[in-house]
């Protein structure tokens, strides 16, 4: 049996990352592994950015593994600038 580290991510944003549309995941710790991650929606869904995004919630899956992401590299941003030009 195989085992792989997996990352809760809040919805909709889980979805994003899962459908290649989000491609930068911000958090206030650091790790030094790359290679492939498991994608866990927990049940929680932040309904406000749904609306921002135009997502409907209806069509969210919570409470699961959606899908499987390989993390490439970790940066450290120390500005708003360089996350804003990683984006492009």
């Amino acid at each position: 049996m195989s085992t792989f580290k997996c990352l809760s991510v809040s919805q909709p944003f889980a979805d994003l990352i899962i459908k290649g549309k989000k491609t930068i995941e911000l958090r206030h710790w650091n790790t030094k592994y790359r290679g492939e991650i498991l994608i866990h929606s927990p049940l929680k869904i932040k309904f406000d950015d749904c609306k921002r995004l135009s997502i409907d919630p209806q069509n969210i899956i919570t409470g699961a593994i959606i899908g499987k992401v390989t993390i490439y590299d970790v940066k450290k941003y120390q500005t708003k600038k360089e996350l804003t030009e990683d984006k492009k």
